[in-house]
């Protein structure tokens, strides 16, 4: 087994990323219930916002864990994985908040940038540039 405390930062991402899919799910699963749409999106506009935002989540979430995994394996400093969090968290608050905005960029681009950057640094740690 491995020591929970040397990926903590990484198990606890992880964690609460798998806690979002209750919440997601059912606020979409109610709204698809009180419209009596099983599938898709039925053209009604807040479903397909929910859908997206759902969506959107797991399409970035579980690269994000992992390359954060790996990071975190290799040795990046908790400081800086917690930053990651910190970062994609607020991200995905604001890509929420501002999805009809047309600043939603801005959320987008905290989501992504935390994998990036983690991403960069596993490369740089594995062909000994760092």
């Amino acid at each position: 087994m491995i020591d929970p405390t040397a990926l903590n930062v990484s198990l606890t991402f992880i964690a609460l990323c798998a806690s979002t899919l209750l919440p997601f799910s059912a606020w979409i699963g109610t709204l698809r219930g009180r419209l009596g749409i099983l599938r898709g999106d039925g053209g009604n506009p807040i479903l397909h916002k929910r859908v997206r935002i759902h969506g959107n989540f797991i399409e970035n979430a579980p690269l994000t864990a992992l390359v954060m995994v790996a990071a975190e394996a290799l040795g990046a400093a908790d400081a800086w994985l917690w930053a990651a969090v910190a970062c994609f968290t607020a991200g995905r608050v604001l890509h929420f908040i501002r999805y009809d905005a047309k600043d939603r960029g801005v959320g987008m681009f905290m989501t992504t940038l935390p994998p990036f950057l983690l991403g960069s640094y596993v490369l740089l740690r594995i062909y000994g540039l760092l």
